[in-house]
């Protein structure tokens, strides 16, 4: 019975992806009718809008023919103009290479002279360090010196007890 149930279920879910399927293939192909439809639409649009396009070019073309000489003379003075600007922007990028060449020289030099002041520092510190060693051994021998004579006395005075001692008996 369950099986049968099972098998019932499964077959209503396949018919109903099926149907499923199929509608969202007939949608499918309404989208694509609509984008087609749309093309063409578009298509025609772009046609008119060429000939109209095409029909504005040639008058303007003659009004370009009558203002060329004007355009021509304007131009010349455009391209006058705009060679001065370029030998400006070149004196100015020279002037500012030279600055930029300048600056970078003084951050060697900078860098030269923080690097000496680190390696003096460095040679410094060096130097504290060894006089820092230097002393902690002197005080580790005086240490050592301090406690052989404290043990030095301990024992001659040990030494002399006995003898006393010795001779008190």
């Amino acid at each position: 019975m369950r099986a049968k149930d099972e098998n019932d279920e499964n077959k209503l879910y396949d018919e109903m992806a099926a149907e499923h399927y199929k509608l969202l293939e007939e949608r499918e192909k309404q989208k694509n009718r609509k984008a087609l439809e749309k093309i063409m639409n578009d298509k025609r649009s772009r046609d008119l809008q060429l000939q109209d396009e095409r029909r504005r070019r040639k008058l303007e073309e003659k009004t370009n023919m009558r203002s060329e000489l004007d355009n021509i003379q304007r131009l010349q003075a455009e391209m006058e103009a705009e060679r001065n600007m370029q030998l400006e922007k070149r004196r100015q990028e020279r002037e500012y290479l030279q600055k930029m060449l300048e600056e970078n020289a003084k951050n060697k030099e900078r860098a030269k002279a923080n690097q000496e002041k680190e390696r003096l520092d460095d040679l410094r510190a060096q130097e504290e360090y060894t006089r820092m060693l230097d002393k902690q051994e002197a005080d580790r021998v005086n240490e050592m010196k301090s406690r052989e004579a404290r043990a030095q006395d301990f024992m001659n005075k040990m030494a002399d007890n006995v003898l006393q001692k010795i001779e008190n008996r």
